[in-house]
């Protein structure tokens, strides 16, 4: 049963096209299903369909699942082809909960080192609560024995505390079955000697015994009783053995029927549940492989964001990379540019636009609508330091005259004041030269 239950975790996970037949063993058949009589399945393997029809008998058939999900037990041949009336048996000839009593007679006697054993007639009593948790298997919860041992004027009577197992055959000849029982406890022992006192032991005892049921009420056997003293806390070597036959009796319930068809719906809701388990189970699985997919594609997407973040730093690297190349190119064509303008319109832009706060931004040698009647004119544009922008525009003609300027910043009025300025400064500063270089010679 348990190879099945493990096979049918496959179940929940095949494939909705197909029909799926478990055998009893536990092997599995991918097929289409045809038909199903009174005593076969007949179907097709579901990977040559073109093929023959082939059959399997219903009792190797332990259940099918149907491409729809349906799916179809069918009875285990080991329960069907049993005897009701032999399982019925079973059942019915156990006492489930019992109360016993049993009466015996036998002989006793005793063992001391060193001193001779005596023979001794024995009769008991014994009563105990027996309960079996199913036809084979009890335990006797207490047994409690009272057993007398004569010999002419020496009585012994002793009571004895008992629990215990018991286990049974399968019955025979109706309800006739053979048992066994041990039990182990704890005894006192009452000793009459004569008329002249008494004395009074306790020890360990323990009791084997061996029977027929004749019917769940009556049975028959023989049982060993072994009694051991103790006196002071100290073992005396002192011991009882007896031998006895036991005729007993069961009053109580006896172990409830359960047809065939009971047993097997019983089984059937057994395997109904672990296949919910199985079911429940893969659903598990199939969350968790669901999981696992979504935190690969979570993976994936992640690596291919940042191949594409690396791409893009790539691309911005290659577009530095030319902004960085055209601005060469064209600070290049400007220095190229700049060397064929002419002196005087250099010294203009320089002594108006000093370099070391304006940078030229473009030269340029074309047309202008403004300036039709020149023909080609220079415009140079100029840019202040840590501006984006161009601030200034100046337009001269081919030879250097200039035409117009532009300027965010300042009029034309106060671009010509700073060029005076700067031209005075240049003036002194040149003179200041000289007559340094003429005191020089003199003090030579």
């Amino acid at each position: 049963m348990f190879l099945i239950l493990v096979t049918a975790i496959g179940l929940g996970i095949t494939a909705n096209a197909q029909d799926i037949i478990l055998k009893q063993d536990g092997s599995e058949i991918v097929a289409k299903v045809l038909e199903i009589t009174d005593q076969q399945v007949k179907y097709k393997e579901f990977d040559f369909q073109s093929g023959p029809i082939r059959n399997i008998n219903k009792s190797e058939v332990f259940m099918i699942t149907y491409e729809n999900g349906k799916r179809e037990i069918f009875n285990n041949p080991n329960e069907t082809n049993a005897s009701p009336s032999k399982q019925q048996n079973v059942t019915n000839c156990t006492k489930k909960t019992a109360f016993g009593l049993d009466i015996g007679t036998g002989g006793s006697f005793y063992t001391v080192p060193n001193e001779k054993s005596e023979t001794l007639f024995a009769s008991a009593l014994g009563i105990r609560v027996t309960h079996h948790f199913n036809p084979y298997f009890g335990v006797d919860f207490l047994k409690v024995n009272w057993i007398v041992d004569v010999l002419e004027d020496f009585w012994t009577m002793r009571l004895q505390f008992m629990p215990g197992v018991r286990g049974n055959s399968p019955t025979f000849f109706k309800c006739m079955s053979v048992y066994s029982a041990f039990r182990l406890g704890y005894g006192m022992d009452f000793r009459l000697l004569g008329f002249s006192g008494a004395s009074h032991f306790e020890g360990l005892c323990l009791e084997t015994e061996l029977g027929l049921n004749l019917t769940p009420t009556v049975f028959a056997g023989f049982a060993y009783n072994y009694h051991k003293y103790f006196v002071g806390g100290v073992d005396s070597k002192l011991a009882m053995h007896t031998l006895s036959f036991r005729l007993g009796f069961n009053f109580g319930r006896i172990q409830e029927a359960k047809t065939e068809r009971a047993k097997a719906e019983v089984e059937r809701a057994i395997i109904e549940a672990e296949i919910a388990k199985i079911e429940a189970k893969t659903e598990i699985e199939r969350a968790k492989a669901a999981e696992k997919a979504e935190k690969e594609k979570s993976k994936r997407a992640k690596a291919e964001a940042e191949a594409e973040a690396e791409r893009a730093k790539e691309e911005r690297a290659k577009i530095e990379a030319e902004k960085a190349e055209a601005e060469r190119k064209k600070e290049q064509q400007l220095t190229e540019a700049k060397k064929e303008l002419p002196y005087n319109l250099l010294r203009w832009i320089k002594l108006r636009y000093p370099q070391n706060k304006y940078f030229y931004t473009e030269i340029s040698y074309l047309e202008e609508p403004d300036f039709v009647n020149e023909g080609k004119v220079y415009r140079i544009k100029l840019q202040r330091e840590k501006n984006e922008v161009d601030n200034a525009t100046v337009w001269f003609t081919r030879n250097g005259n200039f035409l117009k300027v532009e300027d965010t910043f300042r009029t034309e009025e106060e671009i010509e004041e700073e060029a005076k300025n700067a031209l005075l400064y240049d003036y002194y500063y040149k003179v200041g030269t000289v007559k340094a270089k003429v005191k020089k010679e003199k003090n030579k």
